[in-house]
């Protein structure tokens, strides 16, 4: 079986950089030897801490792709839209969304993408 292209797909908009800069400690934590990207839609209409400045200059990881939706609706159902939408155009197999409080280790990676590509019975 060919090995899976994974993504990560994040939502954000922030009060101000530090809450970013706070949030995105998340990216320290991804096994980076299984997730080939990372999609972040920034809700531009109410971020306050010009994440798209801090994704492009600061950062400048071009496994991490932040880009602005809007609009954005209540529930964000135009990020995750964006971000599938992104996925896909660049060959992407297999697309997570992940709250940026969880942290993914290679375990539990590993168990996930078994699970998406197998099926939890099939050892």
């Amino acid at each position: 079986m060919e090995k899976p292209k994974l993504a990560i797909g994040l939502r954000v908009y922030e009060k101000n950089r530090e809450a970013l800069i706070k949030k995105m400690g998340f990216l320290d934590h991804v096994p980076w030897n299984l997730v080939q990207k990372v999609f972040v839609a920034v809700n531009v209409e109410k971020d306050q801490s010009d994440a798209l400045e801090f994704f492009k200059v600061f950062l400048n990881d071009p496994r991490v792709e932040a880009f602005p939706v809007q609009p954005w609706f209540k529930i964000g159902v135009t990020a995750l839209n964006a971000i599938v939408h992104k996925a896909t155009a660049e060959g992407f197999t297999h697309l997570w969304f992940v709250s940026t409080r969880l942290v993914i280790n290679e375990g539990i990676a590993q168990i996930l993408l078994k699970y998406v590509t197998r099926g939890p019975r099939d050892d």
